[in-house]
C-alpha cells in the first residue's frame, strides 16, 4: 500500500521516489510501479489462497478427492464384528478403491484407518504410498498361498483382508509403473522419493515434491 501511495505521489513530483530519483525519473516509473504492485498483490493472493497454477484441473480434482479421503479415513473406525471377534488383532484391512485412486488402510491391531495412495502394480505386487508417515513410506500388497499380505518398509509383513468384490475388479483397473510415471509427468503429480525411475525416462521431468 505504501508503495502504491508513493507511486501516485510521484505523478505530482512529490513523495519518496521523487526525492530519491528526481521528478522526471519518478514520473517515468509510475506505470512500471503500478504493474509491479498489482503483480505482487496477485502473487500474494494466489499463495495465500493455496492455489497452485502449475497443476492441471485433473490433478487439482484428484487432490481434492485425496483430501476428502484423508478426512473420511481419519474418522473411520474398525467394525464391531472385527472388535468383538478379536480379528482386528490378527488382520489388517485394505479397502482398495482403484476406480477413484483412493484406498483406506488399517494396520493389524489398530482401531483406526488411514488414507493410502495406490501407485502401480509390477510383477503382481501392488505398490502404495503411506502418506501419514514423515517422510511417506512405501507399502506393498501381494498374495501368497491364497492369503493377502501388506508390508511397509522397515516393518514385518501382516495378513490383510480385502473386500470380496475387489478380488474380481482390481486386475482390470490397475496401472503398471510406466503408465503411472507417464500420468505423473502429464498431470504434474508428485512421485514419492522411493519410486525408482527407469533409465529411459527423463528424471528431470519427475516432480519429487521438493
Amino acid at each position: 500500500m505504501f508503495h502504491l501511495l508513493g507511486i501516485f505521489a510521484s505523478t505530482k513530483g512529490m513523495g519518496i521516489y521523487a526525492f530519491l530519483f528526481g521528478k522526471e525519473v519518478a514520473v517515468a516509473l509510475t506505470w512500471p510501479g503500478i504493474a509491479l504492485f498489482f503483480s505482487g498483490f496477485w502473487t500474494r493472493l494466489i499463495m495465500g489462497a493455496g492455489i497452485d497454477l502449475d497443476i492441471t484441473p485433473e490433478e487439482r480434482a484428484r487432490r481434492m478427492a485425496e483430501e476428502k479421503a484423508r478426512e473420511e479415513a481419519s474418522i473411520r473406525k474398525v467394525s464391531e464384528e472385527m472388535l468383538s471377534s478379536g480379528r482386528y488383532l490378527e488382520y489388517g484391512e485394505l479397502d482398495y478403491y482403484i476406480t477413484e485412486g483412493i484406498s483406506n488402510y488399517r494396520e493389524k491391531g489398530s482401531k483406526t484407518f488411514e488414507y493410502v495412495e495406490f501407485l502401480y502394480v509390477e510383477n503382481g505386487v501392488r505398490y502404495f504410498n503411506r502418506l501419514n508417515w514423515t517422510p511417506p513410506k512405501e507399502m506393498i500388497l501381494y498374495k501368497e498361498n491364497g492369503q493377502w499380505y501388506c508390508q511397509t518398509t522397515g516393518q514385518e509383513r501382516e495378513r490383510v483382508l480385502l473386500p470380496e468384490h475387489l478380488e474380481e475388479e482390481k486386475d482390470e483397473l490397475e496401472i503398471d509403473k510406466r503408465e503411472y510415471l507417464e500420468q505423473a509427468i502429464e498431470y504434474r503429480r508428485i512421485v514419492p522419493y522411493f519410486v525408482e525411475i527407469p533409465s529411459d525416462i527423463d528424471e528431470s521431468e519427475i516432480d519429487r515434491g521438493g
